[in-house]
This record gives C-alpha cells, structure tokens and sequence, in this order.
C-alpha cells in the first residue's frame, strides 16, 4: 500500500503542493518579528507577563496573574513556557507556525477520512491550503484558530471510534481529556466538536442497519464529554468566570452576505479574488459532480448544513465574546471540502491541483509584500521603548475600529516585554484571561460628553508617561500643546506627556 502511494502521481501532487504552501508559510512567519495581526501583540504581552510569573520573577507595576479553570487558555499554557525557553520573538513565530500546522493538520485528517484516504480525498485536503491564513488568522484570534484544528482532530477520532465494535477504556479515557483540553483551549472549540458530534450521530442513525447497536454506540461516545460538560457548567455557575455572561449584540443581514466575501481577503482583494477564482476553478476541474452518492454525502453535508445555519442565526457578540457569528465560517468550508471528499476524481485533477499550488504561494506572497509595508511602526515601536527608561505608563486611545490594514490598536502590547511597560487597553476580562490590570484602564480616563468623549487631562499627567492615539480615520484630535508626538505614522502616533 506504502508503495503503490508513493508512486501515485496524486499524491506526488498534494505533496509537492502541501510542502510548497508550508514552506513559503514558515518563510512568511519567520521573516517578521512583529505580525501585523490584529489582537496578537495585546496576546503576547499577557504571555510575557505570564512566563515571568511562572518562572517566579517579579512583575512590572500594574500587572498581577492568576491562572483558573476558564476557556480561552489555549495560548496561556504553551506560549509562556516557549518564552521561558526562547524569548517573546522566537515565542511568537513558533506560536503561529503551531497554530497554523494546528489549523490544517486536524481539518485535512477529517477530509481525509471522510474520503476514506482516498485520492479525491487527498486532493480535496489540499483545497484547505489558500485559506491557512485567513479571516480571523489576520485579526489575531490565535486560539480560537488553533482550537478549529484540534476540534476537528477530536472530531475525526471520534468517528474513529464509533466505528468500533469495542471501545478500549483509555481510548475513550483519551477522548474525554480531549475535549476537556477543548474547552479549556476555546469555548468555541469545544461548540464546533458537539456540533459535528450531534450531526456524526444523526447520520450514523439514519443509515445504519441496526440503529439500537448504533444508538448504544453513540450514547458510549457521549459519554466521553461528560468530563468536559462538567468543566463547562461548573464555570458557567460562577459568574466571574462566564464569557456568556452579558447582552447579545444582532447583526444586519446584509453584513451576513459581505463577511463571508470579506473571509477570503487578506490584504490585497484583487489577488485575493483572483486566488478565489483559481479555487473554484480547481473544484470544478478535480472532481466529478454527476450522480453524487447522497449516502456518502450525509456527513459532512449535515455539518456543513448545521454551521451555515447557525452563522445565520449567531449574534455578533455574545457578553464579552466578539464575532460569535464568524467564527462558524471556518468549520463550514472545511465540511464542504469534506463533503468534495466523497466525489470521484476526474482525469483533469491535476491540473486543479496545480492551480491549488499556484494559488497558494501566490496568495502567501501578497501577504508578506503587505505585511512588509505595515510592520514599521511596530519596529520603531521596539526600538523606542528598548531605549528609554523601564515600567513606561502607557495610555491608549482607540477612536475607531481596526481593521485588517489599520491594525495598530493594539501594538503597544509590544512595549510590555521590551520595557516592563503598563498599558492602559490589555485584554484584562474575567474568565477570559488571566490578566488583572491594577492601574487606570482606558475607560477610567475617558469623560462621556454630548460630542463622545474627553479625556480627563488631569489623571492622564497623574498616572501616564505616554498617550498612544489610534485614530485610522484621521478625525479631529484636540490634545495639549505641550504633548510632544515622538512616534508613528499613519493611523497611531505616540505622544509623550510632559
């Protein structure tokens, strides 16, 4: 079987474009110190935070850390540990490639499976490659992308194991502290893994012969979640500790329609449409659509089914959790890979398997073009604070969303571990994260007027060295005449309070 695999032309295929989309991945990440990824520098400075505590130093003024049993830890467990070992830049590279292999790795065994390891399986795993690094990736929602990877890495052991007459004790001992980790990772892994689960057992039922030896069998799988169930509800009683505690915000339908466009942009939309053309293109020519058997289909197709339906019906926000509705994306392209997985393979597969490589280094080089015109601030960022004197008291002040290219709202969590800075906008939510702000926090400055707001000058000269100002939508700043701009450009300028 080794082999006949290794001389199959199909799998030389998706070897040669899996290697080359990996390759030119690592390079990206490699070459910049500081991606401009959304929320990751906010994410690194809490890490740095957290492997001085760990490692029993004492920590900058305004910070303390404390580890609980909550969701969202996925990074917290690893990367503190990797900057220990290597500090905060290596930390974050290697992060990143992880949580990137992580991404594919767990998906493309799904599909995989779904296809039995088939040909049209290994080609369909490769239609995951041009999107490793997109949507939520460029906003920084590293666990979260990370934790897609391993809910589809439970998933597929998981129909491993309902295939089974017998379940050895520690494997299903094995699965259940799977999706423990699940939940402790992300909330939303562990919702991705009940939902394929639940859509795994109604189609096992619908085809079975003898559905009471299948009802038996799933109700043995369901009880592998039991651990993690009671992780869940025990957090969920403590209200500190819920992220679903808190108002639902509603999304307009038509912002529905353009997120799932705008999930496939990175930064340079004409290249980004032209790789989603190129990819639909290499759909077509891959596989055989005519006479699709429905029973192999039922699968991944009730999966794909069940997160359209609930991306269609998800709030926006959900008590301190954003883009709840969003992050049902990812799951439901990979389950309609997953379903391509089922179809036979046409003569012409290689061909779309060759678009698919193209696709993917060309896409992976329009990232690191923009990704070299965007890191500069977040370098002259690190230079600066490297030189001027530690536990900086840094302010900032977001007066717009950011988006993918104005991504600096955060990039002052960069001055944490290069000057023991305090930043007034670190991600401090309870039973989120394990960081707890001391000092003044953004909202403590800001005075509500008719306009929007002010800015209480007063505690600002009282309690900090530096202002960052986001502003991407360049609006009317009134600041002291006596703040000196030091650095930035574009949509983040640095003001040193005198």
């Amino acid at each position: 079987y080794y082999n006949r695999l290794r001389d199959d032309r199909y799998v030389k295929f998706s070897a040669a474009a899996g290697l080359a989309t990996a390759a030119a991945i690592v390079i990206l990440i490699t070459q910049f110190d500081f991606p401009p990824l959304v929320d990751w520098p906010n994410h690194m400075a809490r890490h740095y935070l957290e492997a001085l505590a760990l490692s029993g130093q004492m920590l900058p003024p305004g910070y303390a850390i404390e580890y609980a049993v909550m969701p969202n830890l996925g990074s917290d467990l690893i990367v503190p540990y990797l900057v220990m070992a290597f500090g905060h830049i290596t930390a974050s590279k290697t992060f990143l490639i992880l949580s990137i292999a992580s991404y594919f790795a767990g998906p493309a065994l799904f599909v995989l499976q779904q296809g039995s390891a088939s040909r049209a399986s290994l080609a369909a795993a490769c239609l995951l490659l041009p999107w490793l690094m997109a949507g939520t990736f460029f906003w920084g929602f590293i666990n979260y992308y990370s934790g897609v990877g391993l809910a589809f890495l439970a998933a597929a052991n998981h129909a491993r194991l309902a295939k089974k007459d017998r379940v050895p004790l520690w494997q299903l001992t094995v699965q259940a502290a799977l999706l423990v980790l699940l939940y402790l990772w992300h909330l939303t892994s562990i919702g991705i893994f009940l939902v394929l689960a639940g859509c795994h057992a109604l189609s096992s039922l619908s085809v079975s012969t003898d559905r009471l030896k299948s009802f038996r069998r799933q109700i043995l799988l369901a009880a592998s979640a039991i651990p993690a169930l009671v992780v869940m509800i025990s957090v969920m009683l403590t209200p500190q500790l819920n992220a679903l505690s808190g108002g639902l915000v509603w999304s307009a339908p038509l912002r529905k329609l353009t997120l799932i466009g705008a999930y496939f942009v990175a930064y340079m939309p004409l290249i980004d449409m032209a790789t989603l053309a190129l990819w639909c293109l290499a759909i077509v020519l891959m596989f055989k659509f005519k006479n699709p058997a429905p029973r192999a289909l039922t699968f991944p197709a009730l999966s794909a089914l069940a997160f359209l339906v609930l991306y269609v019906i998800l709030p926006v926000e959900v008590g301190t959790t954003s883009g709840a509705d969003i992050r049902m994306l990812p799951p439901l392209l990979i389950c309609g890979v997953a379903a391509l997985a089922t179809l036979p393979l046409s003569r012409l597969a290689p061909i779309g398997l060759s678009l698919i490589l193209i696709a993917s280094v060309v896409r992976t080089t329009s990232i690191a073009f923009a990704w070299s015109h965007m890191e500069h601030d977040a370098r002259a960022l690190s230079t600066y604070f490297r030189n001027v004197a530690p536990n900086a008291r840094i302010l900032v002040l977001t007066l717009d969303r950011a988006t993918k290219q104005n991504f600096q709202s955060h990039l002052m969590g960069w001055a944490v571990p290069q000057n023991g800075a305090y930043v007034s906008n670190l991600f401090s939510y309870a039973g989120q994260q394990t960081l707890s702000l001391l000092g003044p926090k953004t909202d403590a400055i800001l005075i509500p007027t008719d306009a929007g707001h002010s800015v209480d000058i007063a505690a600002v000269r009282a309690n900090f060295d530096y202002v960052w100002v986001f502003n991407p939508a360049s609006g009317a700043v009134a600041l002291p005449s006596d703040w000196k701009p030091v650095l930035g450009e574009g949509a983040g300028k640095l003001f040193k309070v005198q």
